[in-house]
C-alpha cells in the first residue's frame, strides 16, 4: 500500500524562533526533508542537523520573491510554510507565480493574514472572540494615560525616533539597577532578545549542532556537501 504521507522537501522560513523553529524539529521527526531559511545567520534553525540551511533576504525587501522562487527551483522545494508573520504577505503575493511553479503555499486568507501581522487588529479580533488578551495601546488611546507615562509617551513622539531613545537608554539604567546588574539592553522583540543572549553568550555557527542535536544516520539528504556556514542567496 504506497504511504499516504510521503515525504516532501519543505522550506520553512523564520527558523530563528518558534514557530518556525518547532516546525523545522516537528517536520524533521515525519521524515520531510527540510530547507531551513532565516534572514539571520544565526537563527538557531540554521544550526540544526538534518536541515539544508539558507540565509536569505529580510521579507520587506525586493529580491525576497525572486530568491524564495529560486530557492524552491534550484532545490526541489515543494512546498514552503511561513514560520514568522513577516513573510505571510510577501508570501500571499507570491502565490500565483509559486503555483505555476508548482510549489504549494500554506497560506490563511488575505484577511486573516492581515489580522496577524497588525497587533492592534490582531488584539481586537482576540477581544470579538472573547478571547483573554492583553490590551493594545494605539496612538488615540493617548488621552487615557496619565501622569510620567503620558509625558514620556509625548516625549517620544516629538522625537520622531520611536526605536532607541535617551528614553530607551534611561529604561535600560533602571531596568540593570533594579535587577542588580551592570547593564541593561532593551530591544523589540523576543527573537531580538534571544539574538542578543545568544551573542552575549558566545554562541555562533555550529554550536547548536555540536552540543544539542544528534544527526540522524544514514539519510540521503545529509549527502549534500554541507558548509560551515549557512548558505546565502
Amino acid at each position: 500500500m504506497p504511504d499516504p504521507h510521503p515525504p516532501r522537501r519543505i522550506l520553512v522560513t523564520g527558523v530563528g524562533a518558534n514557530p518556525g523553529f518547532g516546525l523545522c524539529c516537528s517536520l524533521l521527526r515525519l521524515g520531510h526533508q527540510i530547507v531551513a531559511v532565516d534572514a539571520h545567520p544565526l537563527a538557531p534553525g540554521l544550526q540544526l542537523d538534518d536541515v539544508l540551511p539558507h540565509v536569505i533576504p529580510r521579507a520587506d525587501a525586493p529580491d525576497y520573491p525572486d530568491t524564495m522562487i529560486k530557492l524552491c527551483r534550484d532545490l526541489g522545494g515543494e512546498g514552503i510554510v511561513a514560520g514568522i508573520e513577516n513573510d505571510l504577505p510577501p508570501l500571499l503575493d507570491l502565490a500565483p507565480r509559486s503555483k505555476a511553479e508548482g510549489v504549494w503555499l500554506w497560506l490563511p486568507d488575505a484577511e486573516s493574514v492581515h489580522d496577524c501581522i497588525d497587533k492592534a487588529r490582531f488584539q481586537r479580533v482576540l477581544t470579538r472572540h472573547g478571547i483573554p488578551t492583553p490590551r493594545t495601546w494605539t496612538a488615540d488611546d493617548l488621552n487615557l494615560l496619565y501622569g510620567q507615562e503620558a509625558t514620556r509617551m509625548a516625549e517620544v513622539l516629538r522625537s520622531g525616533q520611536y526605536g532607541h531613545t535617551d528614553v530607551t537608554e534611561e529604561f535600560e539604567r533602571q531596568v540593570a539597577a533594579f535587577l542588580g546588574v551592570e547593564e541593561g539592553v532593551a530591544v523589540a522583540s523576543g527573537t531580538a532578545a534571544l539574538h542578543t543572549a545568544l551573542l552575549a553568550a558566545g554562541v555562533g555557527p555550529g554550536w547548536w549542532r555540536q552540543r544539542h542535536v544528534p544527526a540522524r544516520r544514514g539519510d540521503p539528504w545529509r549527502s549534500r556537501p554541507r558548509r560551515g556556514r549557512p548558505g546565502r542567496v
